[in-house]
Protein backbone atom coordinates (compact mmCIF):
# COMPACT_ATOMS: atom_id res chain seq x y z
CA UNK A 1 0.00 0.00 0.00
CA UNK A 2 3.02 2.24 0.80
CA UNK A 3 4.25 1.74 -2.52
CA UNK A 4 1.09 2.79 -4.07
CA UNK A 5 1.07 5.46 -2.73
CA UNK A 6 4.39 6.87 -3.12
CA UNK A 7 4.08 5.87 -7.07
CA UNK A 8 0.24 7.76 -7.04
CA UNK A 9 2.17 10.45 -5.18
CA UNK A 10 5.07 10.86 -8.17
CA UNK A 11 2.64 10.79 -10.76
CA UNK A 12 0.72 13.86 -9.08
CA UNK A 13 4.37 15.65 -8.81
CA UNK A 14 4.75 14.51 -12.46
CA UNK A 15 1.31 16.18 -13.22
CA UNK A 16 1.46 19.00 -10.75
CA UNK A 17 -1.14 18.11 -8.74
CA UNK A 18 0.55 17.68 -5.71
CA UNK A 19 0.06 20.36 -3.03
CA UNK A 20 0.60 20.86 0.59
CA UNK A 21 -1.37 20.70 3.33
CA UNK A 22 0.64 23.04 5.49
CA UNK A 23 0.22 22.81 9.35
CA UNK A 24 1.60 24.98 12.50
CA UNK A 25 3.50 22.69 14.43
CA UNK A 26 7.06 22.30 16.67
CA UNK A 27 9.54 20.84 14.10
CA UNK A 28 11.89 19.96 17.13
CA UNK A 29 9.14 18.14 18.73
CA UNK A 30 7.85 16.59 15.71
CA UNK A 31 11.31 15.62 14.43
CA UNK A 32 12.20 13.88 17.85
CA UNK A 33 9.18 11.90 17.67
CA UNK A 34 9.45 10.56 14.04
CA UNK A 35 13.57 10.30 14.52
CA UNK A 36 12.66 8.07 18.21
CA UNK A 37 10.34 5.62 16.23
CA UNK A 38 13.59 4.24 14.30
CA UNK A 39 15.31 3.56 17.94
CA UNK A 40 14.51 0.05 18.49
CA UNK A 41 15.27 -0.75 14.55
CA UNK A 42 18.81 0.64 15.61
CA UNK A 43 19.39 -1.00 18.26
CA UNK A 44 18.51 -3.95 17.33
CA UNK A 45 21.15 -4.24 15.49
CA UNK A 46 23.24 -2.41 17.36
CA UNK A 47 23.08 0.89 15.65
CA UNK A 48 24.84 3.93 18.24
CA UNK A 49 21.48 6.56 17.14
CA UNK A 50 21.21 9.77 18.31
CA UNK A 51 19.63 13.07 18.00
CA UNK A 52 20.91 16.37 18.64
CA UNK A 53 18.64 19.86 18.11
CA UNK A 54 20.41 23.21 18.77
CA UNK A 55 16.82 24.31 19.58
CA UNK A 56 14.80 23.39 21.86
CA UNK A 57 11.56 24.32 20.35
CA UNK A 58 11.09 26.15 17.16
CA UNK A 59 7.17 26.36 15.67
CA UNK A 60 6.68 26.26 11.62
CA UNK A 61 4.91 25.42 9.37
CA UNK A 62 5.05 22.20 7.62
CA UNK A 63 3.04 19.32 5.66
CA UNK A 64 3.39 16.60 8.50
CA UNK A 65 2.87 13.56 6.18
CA UNK A 66 4.98 14.28 3.81
CA UNK A 67 7.77 15.75 6.47
CA UNK A 68 7.23 12.08 8.09
CA UNK A 69 8.30 10.59 4.85
CA UNK A 70 11.53 12.58 4.06
CA UNK A 71 12.40 11.55 6.94
CA UNK A 72 11.27 8.07 7.06
CA UNK A 73 13.17 7.18 3.64
CA UNK A 74 16.60 8.90 4.84
CA UNK A 75 16.56 7.13 8.07
CA UNK A 76 15.05 3.67 6.93
CA UNK A 77 18.12 3.94 4.12
CA UNK A 78 20.28 5.10 6.82
CA UNK A 79 19.51 1.94 8.74
CA UNK A 80 19.52 -0.62 5.66
CA UNK A 81 22.86 0.57 4.37
CA UNK A 82 24.80 0.67 8.16
CA UNK A 83 26.81 -2.05 9.27
CA UNK A 84 25.64 -3.47 12.83
CA UNK A 85 27.53 -1.89 15.40
CA UNK A 86 27.60 1.01 13.20
CA UNK A 87 26.31 5.14 13.84
CA UNK A 88 23.66 6.90 12.58
CA UNK A 89 23.21 10.87 13.99
CA UNK A 90 20.06 12.77 12.67
CA UNK A 91 20.94 16.69 13.51
CA UNK A 92 18.50 19.46 13.23
CA UNK A 93 19.83 23.26 13.33
CA UNK A 94 18.38 26.24 11.99
CA UNK A 95 20.50 28.00 9.45
CA UNK A 96 20.24 31.53 7.28
CA UNK A 97 20.92 31.81 3.68
CA UNK A 98 22.95 34.98 2.68
CA UNK A 99 21.99 34.41 -1.01
CA UNK A 100 17.70 34.62 -0.16
CA UNK A 101 17.83 35.71 3.41
CA UNK A 102 15.34 33.38 4.69
CA UNK A 103 15.91 31.17 7.53
CA UNK A 104 15.48 27.69 7.07
CA UNK A 105 15.78 24.56 9.13
CA UNK A 106 18.44 22.10 7.86
CA UNK A 107 17.81 18.61 8.95
CA UNK A 108 20.68 16.16 8.62
CA UNK A 109 21.13 12.08 8.87
CA UNK A 110 24.26 10.85 8.82
CA UNK A 111 25.68 6.91 8.90
CA UNK A 112 28.97 5.21 8.92
CA UNK A 113 27.59 2.32 6.52
CA UNK A 114 28.92 1.33 3.02
CA UNK A 115 28.59 5.23 1.45
CA UNK A 116 28.16 5.53 -1.99
CA UNK A 117 30.38 5.45 -4.77
CA UNK A 118 31.56 9.16 -6.47
CA UNK A 119 30.54 8.08 -9.85
CA UNK A 120 27.00 7.38 -8.58
CA UNK A 121 26.21 10.23 -6.37
CA UNK A 122 24.54 11.98 -8.94
CA UNK A 123 22.24 9.25 -10.05
CA UNK A 124 20.79 8.94 -6.16
CA UNK A 125 18.16 10.97 -6.29
CA UNK A 126 16.93 9.39 -9.50
CA UNK A 127 13.90 6.71 -9.79
CA UNK A 128 14.16 3.25 -9.83
CA UNK A 129 18.20 3.26 -8.85
CA UNK A 130 19.77 1.37 -6.18
CA UNK A 131 23.28 2.00 -5.04
CA UNK A 132 25.02 -0.89 -3.83
CA UNK A 133 28.49 0.07 -2.34
CA UNK A 134 29.16 -3.65 -2.47
CA UNK A 135 29.29 -3.87 1.36
CA UNK A 136 25.72 -5.04 2.33
CA UNK A 137 24.08 -8.56 1.76
CA UNK A 138 22.00 -7.73 -1.33
CA UNK A 139 18.87 -9.35 0.70
CA UNK A 140 19.15 -6.42 3.53
CA UNK A 141 19.04 -3.68 0.43
CA UNK A 142 15.38 -4.66 -0.77
CA UNK A 143 13.15 -1.43 -1.76
CA UNK A 144 11.76 0.60 -4.46
CA UNK A 145 14.27 2.38 -5.52
CA UNK A 146 11.46 5.79 -4.99
CA UNK A 147 12.19 7.15 -1.78
CA UNK A 148 14.92 9.43 -1.95
CA UNK A 149 13.00 10.12 -5.35
CA UNK A 150 9.87 10.85 -3.32
CA UNK A 151 11.84 12.86 -0.32
CA UNK A 152 13.37 15.10 -2.71
CA UNK A 153 10.38 15.53 -4.56
CA UNK A 154 8.40 16.75 -1.00
CA UNK A 155 11.98 18.97 0.14
CA UNK A 156 11.37 20.48 -3.07
CA UNK A 157 7.62 20.93 -2.58
CA UNK A 158 8.21 22.77 0.88
CA UNK A 159 10.64 25.33 -1.36
CA UNK A 160 13.79 23.41 0.26
CA UNK A 161 16.60 21.55 -0.85
CA UNK A 162 18.39 18.08 -0.14
CA UNK A 163 21.55 17.21 -0.74
CA UNK A 164 24.13 13.74 0.05
CA UNK A 165 27.78 13.43 0.55
CA UNK A 166 29.17 10.44 0.73
CA UNK A 167 32.87 8.41 1.28
CA UNK A 168 32.61 5.12 -0.04
CA UNK A 169 33.24 2.47 2.78
CA UNK A 170 33.04 5.19 5.59
CA UNK A 171 29.53 6.72 5.36
CA UNK A 172 26.86 9.36 3.53
CA UNK A 173 24.86 12.16 4.98
CA UNK A 174 21.88 13.18 3.66
CA UNK A 175 20.98 16.83 4.45
CA UNK A 176 17.64 18.78 3.52
CA UNK A 177 17.07 22.64 4.23
CA UNK A 178 13.33 23.58 4.92
CA UNK A 179 12.27 27.41 4.70
CA UNK A 180 10.86 28.35 8.66
CA UNK A 181 8.34 30.80 6.90
CA UNK A 182 6.38 29.06 4.80
CA UNK A 183 2.50 29.70 5.36
CA UNK A 184 -0.40 28.04 4.82
CA UNK A 185 -2.69 29.49 2.19
CA UNK A 186 -5.91 30.78 3.36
Amino acid sequence: LDLINQIMDLRKIESGRLTLNLTEMDVVLYTRQLVESFRAKAENRNISYEFDSEMESLMMSLDHRKYEKILFNLISNAIKFTSDGGMITVNLRQIKDNSDGRKYIEVSVSDTGCGIRPENISLVFERFYQENGGHVPYESMKGSGIGLVIAKDYVELHEGSISVSSVLGEGSTFRFCIPVDLKADV
